[in-house]
């Protein structure tokens, strides 16, 4: 073999091994960009575990402490009378004067609970507002002040006050 052709082997087999290295190292890259990706959507898939039982464990209180504090089935109509005397019976003692209370009947959504919703202005003290709100607002009687609005007069102690309560009824079902 001549030493030209021993040349243009020799170029041609340093040509191969680079080229060989560069598909080498493209092909490395690439699957350990595929490993990163992969490693990523795995750390995401652990947050989202992590934070599920989490979730699962809160929801499972929530769960235990509607089952314990579930108000009794009534009677939809019989329930807003009742939250209609509350409102009333909760201003008189509060010392609160009341005009025009209104309760609404809200239409079923589905589900095990009906709202009944009650609307009322008060006048007094805002301490006595503060009162007769605090009464009203009961998470364990699933009843709550969902709404309000408070107007004071300058120079005057007393306050106007527009609250909307929220009641939540399971509503009584006749089997036939």
């Amino acid at each position: 073999m001549s030493e030209r052709e021993k040349n243009l082997l020799s170029a041609l087999v340093v040509l191969a091994v680079i080229i060989i290295a560069l598909f080498g190292v493209t092909k490395y890259q690439e699957e350990m960009s595929e490993l990163r990706q992969k490693r990523d959507q795995v750390a995401s898939k652990k947050v989202i575990y992590e934070s599920s039982t989490g979730l699962e464990k809160t929801l499972s209180q929530e769960c235990k402490w509607i089952l314990e504090n579930e108000p009794e089935e009534m009677d939809y109509a019989v329930a807003m009378g009742v939250l209609e005397r509350l409102m009333d019976t909760t201003s008189e003692a509060c010392g609160l004067e009341v005009k025009s209370p209104k309760i609404n009947a809200i239409e079923n959504e589905g589900g095990i609970y009906r709202r009944i919703e009650g609307e009322t202005t008060l006048k007094g003290t805002e301490e006595q507002v503060v009162k007769w709100m605090m009464t009203m607002h009961d998470p364990t009687g699933f009843r709550g002040v969902t709404s309000m609005r408070m107007i004071k007069s300058a120079g005057d102690e007393m306050v106007e006050c527009e609250v909307v309560v929220e009641q939540k009824v399971v509503e009584k079902v006749e089997i036939e």
